[in-house]
């Protein structure tokens, strides 16, 4: 799939008019409409993984909205690649929600199994009763393994090294992760997390980023995944109307939140050119109470 050019949009605000800043967001939930944003990228050479092996089945993981079982979903569907989903939440069923609707429509064998069992993924019963019968090609919640990482790693072919620093928003960490082994050195990345006190991926990013200017924001988080508040939906519900681009409420949402509070705390430089990687994942957005269409995709 051609996924060139990917366009940037400028967000312009009297928060920093005076301080010669430029803010833009790189809109890879342009890319697709349902594999979207990061997604495309790290899918990608996990198929090219599985393709190029012995595999009958692609099997991953997610929760009961996961954008990545939505995605994988969609892109199984377009590749003609057979794929299951174990799905965290032994209460669910099919219906439960339309994102696991979309996931079995598109041909997603869906599996449901209690917590404890889908902590230990592929070391899991249902896992292991399917790696029995098929030759599996298990892919992380997230794409969080090498070949997410190197798929990651695509999407700083498609940012200009005029842009001094780059915001991501973290979840596993397999896209900053990969975007920092790709980049220039003298980069700076801002790594916005929406999980809470996750200290693995912290460690991680840390150690991806190497000698390079690394900094991990951790106030903008919510609450922890999945967490928001009526502070949030306004805030996504405003900057839609403001600029025209929607938020999803898990992580684009909250990154950008958190890089307009820096920018009016004088927390970024004058001078800095700052780019927010949009990750996609709007789909999510149709859980959230509150949210008009147009500010849901």
């Amino acid at each position: 799939m051609d996924i060139s050019p990917i366009p940037v949009d400028l967000i312009h605000h009297s928060l920093w008019n005076n301080r010669d800043i430029t803010l833009g967001i790189l809109r890879l939930d342009q890319i697709h409409p349902f594999v979207s944003g990061n997604k495309w990228f790290k899918l990608h050479q996990n198929a090219v993984q599985f393709q190029s092996g012995d595999f009958s089945h692609l099997l991953t993981f997610g929760g009961a909205f996961s954008n990545h079982l939505h995605a994988t979903a969609h892109y199984c569907n377009q590749h003609k690649i057979p794929c299951i989903g174990i799905v965290r939440g032994e209460e669910l069923k099919v219906d439960s929600n339309p994102t696991l609707q979309d996931c079995a429509a598109l041909g997603m064998a869906l599996y449901f199994v209690p917590r404890a069992e889908y902590r230990l993924k592929e070391h899991g019963a249902t896992a292991r009763s399917l790696a029995s019968r098929h030759q599996i090609c298990f892919v992380p919640e997230g794409g969080d393994n090498p070949a997410g990482r190197a798929g990651a790693a695509g999407i700083m072919e498609h940012i200009p090294g005029s842009w001094g620093h780059i915001a991501v928003s973290i979840g596993t960490g397999t896209t900053i992760k990969g975007m920092m082994d790709a980049a220039p050195p003298d980069m700076v990345f801002l790594g916005c997390t929406s999980v809470r006190n996750d200290k693995n991926v912290f460690l991680a990013c840390e150690a991806a980023a190497r000698q390079r200017n690394f900094q991990w924001i951790d106030q903008y988080h919510f609450g922890g995944f999945g967490r928001y508040n009526n502070e949030l939906i306004t805030f996504v519900k405003a900057f839609h109307e403001q600029f025209r681009i929607p938020l999803d409420i898990v992580y684009t949402a909250k990154m950008m939140y958190g890089i307009l509070d820096m920018l009016g705390k004088g927390m970024l430089s004058p001078g800095s050119r700052i780019l927010c990687v949009h990750t996609g994942g709007l789909q999510g957005n149709r859980s959230v109470p509150g949210l008009k269409e147009g500010e849901k995709k």
